[in-house]
């Protein structure tokens, strides 16, 4: 990959339009490096994302990595909105908007050092890094690398196996819930 890391910004703020829906110019600037960070590491072209799939455990996975990650962030989105709606006298209800964005985002943003291109066949396999540490927590080491807060941390920790027995925040829990019902019926 030869692209400069601005580039790759450039690229992914096309990809994924997401990353423009903060309040908090902050955040988003944290996250935006986040993936830029991962991409240039893996030395992976955003355009990969589009076709590189979103897990290895589907023989035949039928949504790429980019589609799994918007339509997780959506799915949280929608849930948030539907709860705060529901709840609207309940503050515990209410999901911290760029909390609940910044985590969805990055929930999976580890599986870009986990999954690479086999150099043989040009397919996908799980990377030397893949085997030996899962997304969760290289994720999260590379959010807080970038200075991503302990609450957004704890989403992307938390997303999955990783977080069970674990108090979860309720960004965590609509994260962890959004991702597996954007995973459960592929199989």
């Amino acid at each position: 990959m030869n692209l400069t890391r601005e580039q790759i910004e450039e690229q992914l703020l096309e990809l994924i339009p997401e990353l423009t829906q903060f309040h908090d110019e902050d955040i988003q600037e944290r996250v935006v490096a986040t993936w830029v960070d991962a991409c240039d590491m893996a030395n992976l072209p955003p355009d990969d994302l589009a076709e590189m799939p979103f897990t290895l455990l589907l023989a035949e996975c039928p949504v790429s990595f980019l589609q799994h990650t918007r339509g997780v962030t959506q799915t949280a989105v929608a849930m948030a909105d539907a709860l705060k709606k529901a709840y609207p006298e309940d503050p515990r209800m209410h999901a911290d908007h760029d909390t609940l964005l910044a985590g969805a985002l990055l929930h999976d943003v580890g599986k870009v050092l986990e999954i690479g291109r086999a150099e043989t066949n040009g397919g996908w396999i799980k990377t030397m890094n893949g085997k030996m540490l899962r997304h969760p927590i290289s994720g999260t080491n590379l959010a807080f690398a970038r200075g991503i807060n302990d609450r957004i941390l704890h989403a992307i920790a938390c997303h999955s196996k990783e977080g069970d027995g674990y108090r979860k925040t309720l960004e965590a829990h609509l994260i962890h819930h959004a991702d597996f019902a954007n995973f459960e019926p592929l199989h």
